[in-house]
């Protein structure tokens, strides 16, 4: 039986930068099972290559920035953010009780969900956060808890310097391995 891997996110930029590595973990091991779940937006990256989605998409009014101004979670919630929240979480549930891994692009967010609603090892790509911002990286202590995990095996960073403020941390299991959507780009001109 295929190995079965889980790919999550939340944003579009995330779903960009999981679906180029689900794109490569495809070529390498072609008879991977492979699912998504875009918390966030359409996951229209996922849909191109093919990936079944395991939740049906649902823009939000916020498009997944409600922290920016919180009168945006109000529209969310009342356009069926927590029924959506729900769908996704179960489908996580009952897609990860037979899958090998996840591959989990984003914040807390998707971290929390990998953390407490799976019992599966998990990668982490910390899409949105870096260490060049304030010199040191700066996130909640929930992130904290779930980049600690036994669960979560591998940490990849967007930059090297982050990998290496982690590293500082005690924190081994970070790695700098490029940035897929930078990595594609091809210079012109």
């Amino acid at each position: 039986m295929p190995a079965k891997v889980l790919f999550l996110s939340n944003g579009h930029g995330e779903d960009l930068n999981a679906s180029l590595v689900l794109q490569a973990l495809r070529q390498q091991c072609p008879d991977l099972e492979l699912a998504a779940v875009p918390i966030v937006g359409a996951g229209t990256a996922y849909q191109k290559l093919g990936v079944p989605l395991l939740v049906p998409p649902r823009s939000l009014p916020s498009g997944g920035f409600i922290y920016m101004d919180y009168r945006k979670l109000w529209q969310d919630l009342r356009s069926g953010l927590l029924g959506l929240t729900w769908r996704q979480i179960q489908a996580v549930r009952r897609f990860s009780q037979d899958c090998d891994a996840l591959f989990v692009a984003g914040d807390v967010v998707v971290l929390a969900i990998a953390q407490w609603f799976t019992q599966r090892p998990y990668a982490a790509f910390i899409v949105s956060t870096s260490a060049h911002y304030e010199g040191t990286l700066k996130v909640p202590p929930l992130t904290w808890h779930c980049l600690r995990s036994p669960r979560c095996q591998i940490i990849f960073t967007r930059d090297a310097y982050t990998e290496q403020d982690l590293h500082c941390r005690r924190i081994p299991k970070a790695r700098f391995a490029g940035y897929p959507i930078m990595d594609v780009l091809t210079p012109k001109g």
